[in-house]
């Protein structure tokens, strides 16, 4: 083969011992619309699984402990609007990931019953990723406060 040919999709055949596809019928095969919750249905599922979030997911509760110390100390510190901004930006980030990596785990959970190192690997990286947001944030964190702790100083040698 060569470069300038496209690559062919492989295409598997259907399992032994299954039907094979019967053509399709005019309008068979359409999507349909899915069903659609109301707004307060949908805050109030979303409210459940922040819930549900903390009730299972150690690192999450870890993660929101370090936050309120964070969001306190920004407190003290009269941090700037911007500065709020990016703390507030930063925290909501790092928890998002957290409760995404305990959705991601929980899925692998559910579709690998049993040990598999591809399962393994996905926990793995899910993890990881929440690991280096974690470790970004709080250099942006130690940037914030040290440079509000500066402003402090100055203002009390004035």
């Amino acid at each position: 083969m060569s470069s300038a040919e496209p690559i062919k999709p492989h295409r598997q055949s259907p399992p032994q011992g299954s039907k094979s596809r019967k053509p399709r019928e005019q309008g068979e095969g359409k999507l349909q619309k899915p069903y659609r919750q109301s707004l307060p249905q949908s805050f109030i599922c979303a409210l459940r699984g922040i819930a549900a979030a903390l009730g299972r997911e150690r690192n999450l509760k870890i993660q929101l402990v370090c936050a309120t110390l964070a969001l306190i100390a920004g407190f003290f510190l009269s941090l700037s609007a911007l500065e709020w901004c990016v703390l507030i930006i930063l925290v909501a980030v790092v928890l998002a990931a957290e409760m995404l990596n305990g959705a991601i785990e929980s899925a692998i959970d559910l579709a690998c019953p049993g040990h598999d190192e591809r399962a393994r690997l996905a926990k793995d990286v899910a993890a990881g990723a929440v690991l280096l947001l974690s470790a970004a944030a709080a250099v942006v964190g130690i940037l914030l406060y040290s440079q509000a702790i500066i402003r402090m100083i100055n203002a009390m040698g004035r």
